[in-house]
């Protein structure tokens, strides 16, 4: 929702250029006839609105609310101003600084004035005036000139949508023919908003919350993700022996098992070597032998 000013001084009582007046009862009138539910005054850039550009095209900004008050002598017309991203852009940029009113002298016939409408302008300050012209419904023309010009201070705005002022910029640029207009570079002042001991407490105590949820998130990630680069190391195995008899019990078994078995071949090889040998008289005689055996030849 868009923020709305306080209090502007828009008109002044006094004398126009062309030697006319706007008189205080006009002031007066304008303060206690004007209501935005029977016809809103809008804020016009250098009072344009009949062609549809980027410039002429658009309101900018919206006036909700007015009053007529004396001040320093002289009974003033005040309006409380509702300005959009186009008319915070212009002033931000030292353009756009003075107001000048749109006066309706005889408002649908009532013979009151009435504001029917509120331009933002960069008129010289020499003559301080600016021209404003509205139609009748006799479709003639009427022309009202006034030398108040004011001063408008809108630096309580400046807290602006990075968006919409993009927008502005963009729109500045087709206005200027192509020219892209200079980006501030100053920043916004944060806008100051009063807080109480309970308020503050409940803020830092809420962040404090926030920060150690994260704190505690974040710390277990990075032990959850070091525990993991951690090989374990393998457990010891305990060393298996073999099971049964050691080598040396097994010879001493075999030993004690062919030791018999030697023994025995041994024997036997002491009888086969005993048999082999020729014993006296053992040998054949010569009866059947062929006494001559050269008859057979």
């Amino acid at each position: 929702m868009s923020k709305t000013s306080d209090w502007n001084i828009v008109a002044t009582e006094g004398a126009t250029v062309d030697g006319r007046q706007i008189s205080a009862a006009q002031i007066k009138e304008m303060g206690e006839s004007y209501s935005p539910a029977l016809y809103g005054a809008l804020i016009w850039p250098e009072h344009f609105r009949s062609h549809w550009n980027v410039f002429e095209g658009n309101n900018w900004g919206e006036v909700p609310q007015v009053k007529a008050e004396k001040r320093a002598g002289k009974l003033r017309l005040l309006a409380k101003i509702t300005p959009n991203e186009l008319l915070l852009s212009a002033n931000k940029k030292g353009q756009k600084l003075y107001t000048s009113i749109e006066m309706h002298p005889d408002f649908q016939g009532t013979g009151r004035a009435y504001l029917i409408g509120l331009a933002v302008t960069d008129s010289p300050a020499s003559t301080g005036t600016t021209r404003l012209k509205f139609s009748r419904q006799a479709g003639e023309t009427q022309e009202i000139e006034t030398d108040s010009l004011e001063l408008i201070d809108l630096s309580e705005f400046y807290s602006v949508n990075p968006l919409a002022q993009a927008l502005a910029t963009i729109a500045s640029y087709f206005q200027s023919g192509g020219e892209l207009p200079e980006i501030p570079t100053e920043q916004p002042e944060p806008e100051e908003t009063e807080v109480t001991e309970a308020q503050l407490k409940a803020a830092l105590k809420e962040q404090f919350g926030v920060l150690k949820d994260d704190l505690k998130t974040e710390l277990k990630d990075e032990l959850k993700q070091e525990f993991s680069k951690q090989e374990p190391e393998p457990e010891p195995k305990p060393e298996v022996k073999p099971e049964g008899t050691t080598v040396e019990q097994f010879s001493a078994t075999l030993e004690e098992k062919l030791n018999p078995l030697l023994e025995k071949v041994s024997a036997l090889e002491t009888k086969f070597n005993a048999l082999s040998q020729e014993v006296p008289g053992q040998e054949p005689g010569g009866e059947g032998a062929a006494e001559d055996i050269s008859n057979f030849v």
